[in-house]
């Protein structure tokens, strides 16, 4: 699979380098991610090696929605999507000399549901996670994923105005952080929308800024491959056939088990195992989720295009056709 990467001039094979983990957005690619105002300039001046992985595809969600997709072609492009970001980050842990305790995981819009999910996911990996303008529609799965990375710093941004991932639900996340006692820094850009975080290299310079301030005490392990299930199961995660499994085998004990003595049973009572309750909402909900995006990809996907085509129009301008292989020799703007 294709992706970008940005090396400093000043790179040298005898000292380690810190690297940034960048995650695309929904229907983008790494050579717009990578060229973000102000992204390569920060990287080279402070030495950081910059790869921005495809993801598998333009809308893989990074496995954010679960592995598996009845709705996606194909049908595991969740896995395979969260896969191919392993599998960059490792040939660039082989080809480079990397700091194993400063790697950072950065995305916008889709790739920040993709930052909160792998951050989450692969906890051991991160020094810090910074979600730009990230989806978040239902604070019940964010939760989950929060009670894996209680360690990890994070800083989130949004826009006022976005219009694509609203931000109310952005700042709940962020409450929750906070109430989690999180390493959390929070900037929501007034009046702006969707694109902003693509375009300010101050707000650029502060993620970089935040980067340097956040190091792993205890260096990523050199290989982190995708949880099997019984892994997944110990990690409190699980791959979404396995949780549809689990699922089923619990509701079948339900209606095995009688009812109370005393009590009538009804269709309006709860369930006798609280934590299946639970675990049925979260299923519906990721259904939901998916349905909601699909049906929101089909909706948005004109208006998405031409955001894009407008940053294309830009990059093409600022960077006068320059190949992304040309960023490994000198920094954009």
């Amino acid at each position: 699979m294709e992706y970008a990467v940005f090396v400093p001039t000043g790179y040298r094979r005898e000292a380690a380098a810190p690297v940034v983990v960048l995650l695309h957005g929904l229907f983008s690619n790494p050579h717009q991610v990578i060229r973000y105002r102000g992204l390569t300039r920060e990287a080279e001046k402070r030495g950081y090696i910059v790869v921005a992985p495809f993801g598998y595809s333009d809308r893989g969600w990074y496995g954010s929605l679960g592995w598996r997709n009845p709705n996606a072609s194909p049908e595991h492009a969740g896995e395979l999507s969260e896969r191919d970001v392993l599998n960059v980050l490792g040939v660039v842990r082989r080809d480079f000399h990397v700091d194993c305790q400063r790697i950072y995981l950065m995305g916008h819009s889709m790739g920040g549901a993709g930052t909160l999910h792998l951050g989450a996911s692969y906890a051991e990996l991160w020094a810090a996670l910074v979600p730009l303008s990230p989806p978040v529609l239902l604070a019940g799965n964010a939760m989950l994923e929060l009670g894996r990375m209680l360690e990890l710093p994070v800083m989130v941004v949004t826009g006022e105005k976005d219009n694509i991932t609203p931000v109310q639900p952005v700042r709940e996340l962020v409450a929750a952080m906070q109430e989690l006692g999180m390493d959390c820094r929070y900037h929501e850009l007034q009046g702006s929308g969707h694109a902003a975080p693509a375009l300010r290299p101050k707000l650029m310079a502060e993620i970089f800024e935040f980067f340097e301030a956040c190091r792993r005490a205890v260096p990523a392990p050199q290989e982190c491959a995708p949880p099997s299930a019984a892994e997944a199961g110990r990690r409190g995660w699980q791959p979404e056939h396995k949780q549809q499994e689990q699922l089923e085998a619990e509701q079948e004990e339900e209606q095995r088990q009688p009812p109370s003595s005393g009590a009538k049973p009804s269709e309006e009572s709860p369930p006798h195992n609280g934590q299946s309750q639970v675990k049925f909402r979260q299923q519906g909900d990721r259904k939901w989720l998916r349905r909601t995006f699909t049906v929101l990809g089909h909706l948005q996907i004109g208006s998405l295009k031409l955001e894009l085509a407008g940053w294309s129009v830009f990059y093409f301008a600022k960077s006068r056709l320059a190949p992304v292989s040309s960023l490994c020799q000198r920094p954009f703007a």
